[in-house]
C-alpha cells in the first residue's frame, strides 16, 4: 500500500518524458511534411546562392535540407526578414550541426535580423570544449570560429597549414567538404 504513490509518481515521470520525446519528434515530422514542398526551390536557392552546398553529397544535401525545414519551423522569426534571408540564415545555423544529435540551438527561440556564419559557428564552441576538453579549444587560442569557418570554407588550406586543427573539426562537424 505505501509503494502505490511511488508507482504512481514514476510512471507519470515516466509518461511525461515519454511525452516529451514523442511529442517534438511528431512536430518535427509535421514540420518536414509540411514544409516538403518548399524542398526543390530552396535546394535550388541553396545551390545558387553558396558555396559548400553543391559540393555535399546528395544525401547529405537531402539531410542538411531536412534539417533547414526542422530549424526554420521551430524558430519565430521577425517579419522584417525575406524568406530568402531566414533560409539563408537557418543555412549558416545547421550546417555546422547537421550531421550531430541535436536540439536546434534551444535558447535561441527568436531570430530578427540575419546572422553570419561565423556568429553560428562560435554558438557550438561550448560543445567543441565539451567534446574534445578545454586544452583542445585553448589549442585554437580564441579562433575557434575563424578555424571553423576555415574548415567549410577552405579546408584544404587548413588542412595543409593547420592539419592537427582539421582532425579535431573534422570529428566534431562530421562532414568531409
Amino acid at each position: 500500500m505505501i509503494f502505490i504513490p511511488f508507482i504512481i509518481f514514476f510512471a507519470l515521470l515516466f509518461g511525461y518524458f515519454f511525452y516529451k520525446h514523442y511529442s517534438q519528434k511528431l512536430a518535427r515530422n509535421l514540420a518536414l511534411k509540411k514544409l516538403s514542398e518548399k524542398k526543390p526551390a530552396w535546394k535550388e536557392f541553396l545551390r545558387d546562392e553558396t558555396k559548400l552546398f553543391s559540393r555535399l553529397s546528395q544525401q547529405e544535401q537531402e539531410r542538411l535540407l531536412d534539417s533547414i525545414l526542422i530549424f526554420y519551423s521551430e524558430k519565430k522569426w521577425s517579419t522584417e526578414l525575406s524568406e530568402n534571408e531566414c533560409l539563408k540564415t537557418s543555412y549558416y545555423a545547421c550546417l555546422p550541426i547537421f550531421k550531430r544529435k541535436t536540439n536546434y540551438y534551444p535558447n535561441i527561440k527568436e531570430i530578427n535580423s540575419m546572422w553570419s556564419f561565423q556568429e553560428w559557428l562560435s554558438q557550438n564552441e561550448k560543445q567543441f570544449e565539451i567534446d574534445f576538453g578545454k586544452m583542445a579549444l585553448k589549442e585554437l587560442r580564441g579562433n575557434f570560429s575563424y578555424y571553423s569557418e576555415l574548415f567549410f570554407e577552405s579546408p584544404n588550406k587548413l588542412q595543409t597549414d593547420h592539419p592537427a586543427v582539421y582532425d579535431k573539426l573534422l570529428k566534431f562537424y562530421q562532414v568531409e567538404v
